[in-house]
């Protein structure tokens, strides 16, 4: 059957090079030919498109292909609905995404025993689930609404990047330092999940009636993903770079729940904070991942570690002019666009270049090439 992850991540990669561009310059030229997008539309389309495309790459799994086209035409239903507003029934692609999401991926990890892994599919569900709540209350003219449920949908994502990136940098650190002939003895730090899991869930809970306790409970998750971090020992494996890259986007992740946390204490916007968890969080696991993914999938070793690094530099270095704005906010904005473009577009060559049949043309060229 064929893997998810190849139609999804290089979906991904499209969204990442396509759309984050548009929405800058739409936003600072709105008579253009594009819609003038609000700052909750280029929310909800990041997390409906660009976040839930991830997340089927990285747990879809094989699918039988008529499914997996059933999943792509849904997805890119979705984007259409973002480009072409007027397009009315492509509204209804991002919430048919989520809902086949949950079908496909839920039951499958609805499985496991411990507690802890049952709030993966929980967890992921609620993600899936978040499209229809945006097209709901988009149609409805619900704003209030709908921007305090795109910050409870990134603080859930948060929950979802300290999860997830946990149970990735748990045996990779392990795998480390066991190589350097150390032995890691916090791996996976049950507790300390756990806690996550009950803090950012009770988080979301309290957001609309109580910000400033919510703010606090993100402030004790992400000092517990610090502390995660921190038992790991990222420093005794410098000579990981990959796995340095992964470390920072989990620190990125957990100073963007501090300060989300902070914000809402003081009553103020989260958009910094926000930006921080995403482009931070989001752009330097993601990355991580698809290489990591990528290499098992093609045995491609050292090959692709040049590619990774040059890409994470580049999200990093979006961050930078996104959060601080070194420049003007329109170039520090289109500055960091093209670096986001840049780091995905990079990454898009990866993973077309080691897809089986460019391996089979490259490979045949090669062979000619000797005979001539």
């Amino acid at each position: 059957m064929p893997t998810s992850s190849r139609t999804f991540f290089v979906a991904a990669c499209v969204h990442a090079i396509v759309i984050l561009p548009l929405t800058v310059h739409a936003m600072f030229a709105p008579h253009s030919w594009m819609p003038a997008w609000s700052a909750a539309a280029h929310g909800r389309e990041m997390l409906a498109g660009f976040v839930l495309a991830l997340i089927a790459g990285y747990l879809l799994g094989p699918q039988p292909k008529r499914w997996l086209c059933v999943l792509a035409i849904a997805w890119c239903l979705g984007r259409v609905a973002f480009l072409v507003p007027e397009f009315t029934l492509a509204k209804l692609g991002s919430p048919a995404f989520g809902l086949l999401m949950i079908f496909r991926v839920v039951p499958r990890l609805s499985v496991a025993k411990k507690w802890r892994n049952l709030a993966l599919p929980v967890l992921l569900g609620l993600l899936s689930l978040a499209p229809l709540i945006f097209t709901a209350l988009s149609e409805i003219d619900a704003f209030q609404a709908l921007h305090a449920t795109l910050r409870g949908t990134v603080l859930l994502l948060g929950l979802l990047l300290s999860f997830m990136g946990g149970r990735v940098l748990a045996p990779a650190f392990a795998g480390a330092h066991h190589r350097a002939g150390r032995v890691l003895e916090a791996r996976v730090q049950p507790a300390l999940e756990a806690g996550l899991i009950l803090l950012i869930p009770a988080a979301v809970l309290l957001l609309p009636w109580r910000p400033e306790l919510s703010g606090l409970l993100a402030v004790c998750a992400g000092m517990l993903v610090t502390i995660r971090l921190l038992r790991w020992r990222p420093w005794a494996c410098a000579a990981h770079p990959d796995l340095i890259a992964l470390s920072v986007g989990y620190a990125w992740v957990a100073v963007g729940l501090v300060g989300m946390g902070l914000a809402l204490i003081a009553g103020k916007p989260a958009t910094t904070a926000l930006h921080v968890l995403t482009i931070g969080g989001i752009g330097l696991l993601s990355i991580g991942v698809m290489g990591r993914v990528l290499r098992a999938r093609c045995d491609t070793g050292a090959s692709l570690l040049p590619a990774l690094m040059v890409a994470s530099l580049l999200l990093s270095l979006a961050r930078v002019f996104r959060v601080i704005q070194p420049f003007s906010i329109k170039v520090s904005f289109q500055i960091a666009a093209a670096m986001w473009s840049g780091a995905y577009g990079l990454m898009l060559s990866q993973l077309l270049l080691h897809e089986p049949f460019v391996v089979r043309a490259l490979h045949r060229r090669r062979l000619c090439s000797r005979r001539a």
